[in-house]
C-alpha cells in the first residue's frame, strides 16, 4: 500500500543530487580501473604489415637496380635494429613514417626536418634478422637507430680536385665486411648493391645510413687513374641532406715508364751510354682538369747504361717523343724523334723501344791512278785531329786498298795524309780534311767515302 507523505514532514531537496554524484564517482572509478588494467597489459604490437608479408627483413627479392635517388614519403615496417637481410627472426618490428626529400635546383638535395627514426633504414643495420640480404651476418652495429646522410666525392689524390667522371662504381661494406644493400620503395622497390658516380664524379647514398663504421670499395677505375684503396669512414654524428657527411675517395693519376735499348745498326751489338729527354707531344691533362705538361715540355729523362738499356722515371699517361740529349761516343746522333705513348700499367712491362745507332765512319779507298779498279794494299795513312784533341789515328789499307776510321771525336776536323809509300808507287801528297760535327755527322751523314790514288 502506497505510503502517504505526512504534510507536516519536511521535504529534502539535496537527496537526488547526492545520489547522482555517487553514481558519477562510481563510473569514474570504474574507468580508472579499466585504464590501469590496459596499461599493465599492452600487446607487443598489432600493427598490420603494410606490404602484406613482404617486410624489409625479407631480403633482396630481385628488385630492379638503378641509380641512387632519395626516396619520397613512405611507411616502412622494420624489425628492431634495422637490416634488410634474412637469416633470422626479429620478434619486435617497428612501424615508422619517413619524410620524402625534395631535390632542389642545386646539386645538394634537401629534405623536410623530420629526422629518420630508429629502424627506418634498409640494409645498413644488424640485428638478429639483419645482414645484407644474403645471410652474411650483421652489417653495421646501430647506435640507437641514429642515421645520417652521406655524400661521396671522387678526387685526385695529388690536387684534391673532383674527378668529373660518371659510372665509377663502388660497393659499401659494414662490420665484419658485410656487403650493405640499400632500398627505395617509391614509386617501386629498387635494391642497390652498387653505387655509381654521376657526371660530376659524386653521388649520394639513396638513403641515410645507420651510425657505425663503413668502408667504400671501388669496383671500376676512373680513366687515367689507378685503383683506389678502400676508404673507411665512421658515422657518429647527425648529418642531414642539406649538409651530409662528405666522404672523399682519393685516387692517384696513373703513371708509367718509357724503356729503350740502344744497339749498333750494323752489328746489333749493344751501344752503351747516351741520354734522352722525354718531351710532351701534346698538353697532358688529367681527368681532374689539371695541366700536367705543356706541349714541348720535358717530362722526364732516360739515361742508358753500358749495355745500352735505359728507362725514364714514371710520368703521366699521354703522347710523348724522345729527343736525344747525349750521343754515345763514336756514334752519330739520331735525325728523327721517336714517338712513344705512355699507357696505364699492366701485368707486363711497357714496350721496349729498340733504337738503332749509326757509327761515325770515314771509309777510305786507295787505288791505282791509272787503273782505278785496282786497289793498293799496305798503304799507311794518319788522321790528325785539329786543336790537339786526342791522339793521331794510323791505319793501313787491306788487300783491296780500303781502310776504316771509326773512332772519331765529335766537333773535330781530321787531316788525313799518307805517311809511307807503297813499293812501286809514288805517295799521295794531298791532305784530306774531314770535319765531324757536334752530333757526330759528316756533312749531315753518319759516314763519308774518301777516294785516294797512288801513281
Amino acid at each position: 500500500m502506497k505510503k502517504k507523505r505526512n504534510n507536516n514532514e519536511e521535504l529534502n531537496f539535496w537527496q537526488p543530487a547526492s545520489d547522482m554524484f555517487s553514481a558519477l564517482l562510481l563510473i569514474l572509478m570504474l574507468v580508472i580501473l579499466l585504464l590501469g588494467l590496459y596499461l599493465v597489459h599492452i600487446p607487443e604490437y598489432d600493427q598490420p604489415d603494410p606490404w602484406e608479408g613482404d617486410s624489409f627483413a625479407d631480403g633482396y627479392d630481385g628488385g630492379e637496380t638503378a641509380s641512387p635517388s632519395p626516396s619520397p614519403t613512405m611507411f616502412f615496417w622494420f624489425p628492431d635494429g634495422g637490416g634488410n637481410g634474412g637469416g633470422g627472426e626479429t620478434p619486435h618490428p617497428t612501424f615508422v613514417g619517413i619524410a620524402s626529400p625534395t631535390i632542389s635546383a642545386s646539386p645538394t638535395p634537401t629534405v623536410s626536418p623530420t629526422p629518420d627514426l630508429p629502424g627506418s633504414g634498409g640494409g645498413t643495420g644488424g640485428g638478429d634478422g639483419g645482414g645484407n640480404g644474403e645471410g652474411e651476418g650483421p652489417g653495421v652495429e646501430p647506435d640507437a637507430g641514429m642515421k645520417s646522410a652521406v655524400y661521396v666525392m671522387l678526387v685526385d689524390a695529388e690536387t684534391n680536385r673532383t674527378i668529373k667522371e660518371a659510372n665509377v662504381e663502388f660497393e659499401l661494406y659494414g662490420l665484419n665486411h658485410a656487403l650493405q644493400i640499400l632500398n627505395t620503395y617509391y614509386p617501386q622497390r629498387i635494391t642497390y648493391r652498387t653505387y655509381e658516380t654521376t657526371e660530376d664524379g659524386t653521388f649520394y647514398f639513396p638513403e641515410k645510413l645507420i651510425w657505425g663504421e663503413y668502408e667504400l670499395h671501388e669496383l671500376t677505375d676512373p680513366e687515367g687513374y689507378d685503383a683506389a684503396e678502400n676508404v673507411p669512414f665512421v658515422l657518429d654524428a647527425m648529418y642531414d641532406w642539406p649538409e651530409p657527411l662528405v666522404v672523399r675517395v682519393p685516387v692517384s693519376p696513373s703513371r708509367n715508364i718509357v724503356r729503350v735499348q740502344m744497339a749498333d745498326a750494323l752489328t746489333g751489338l749493344p751501344v752503351g751510354g747516351g741520354t734522352f729527354d722525354v718531351v710532351a707531344a701534346e698538353s697532358i691533362v688529367t681527368a681532374d682538369g689539371t695541366l700536367r705538361y705543356r706541349t714541348g715540355q720535358v717530362a722526364g729523362e732516360i739515361i742508358c747504361d753500358e749495355t745500352g738499356y735505359g728507362e725514364s722515371e714514371e710520368i703521366y699517361l699521354g703522347s710523348y717523343y724522345l729527343r736525344q740529349k747525349d750521343i754515345p761516343e763514336y756514334y752519330a746522333g739520331l735525325l728523327e724523334k721517336i714517338d712513344v705513348t705512355v699507357e696505364k700499367k699492366s701485368r707486363v712491362q711497357p714496350e721496349l723501344l729498340h733504337i738503332a745507332c749509326d757509327r761515325t765512319v770515314i771509309n777510305g779507298k786507295v787505288t791505282d791512278e791509272l787503273y782505278t779498279f785496282r786497289g793498293i794494299g799496305n798503304a799507311s795513312y794518319r788522321a790528325i785531329p785539329s786543336r790537339g784533341v786526342g791522339d793521331p789515328i794510323e791505319v793501313t789499307t787491306n788487300n783491296s786498298g780500303a781502310f776504316v776510321l771509326d773512332e772519331l771525336q765529335k766537333g773535330v776536323t781530321y787531316r788525313i795524309r799518307q805517311i809511307e809509300p807503297v813499293s812501286g808507287y809514288q805517295p799521295d801528297t794531298q791532305d784530306y780534311a774531314v770535319t765531324v760535327s757536334a752530333d757526330g755527322r759528316i756533312n749531315g751523314e753518319a759516314s763519308v767515302e774518301l777516294a785516294m790514288t797512288n801513281r
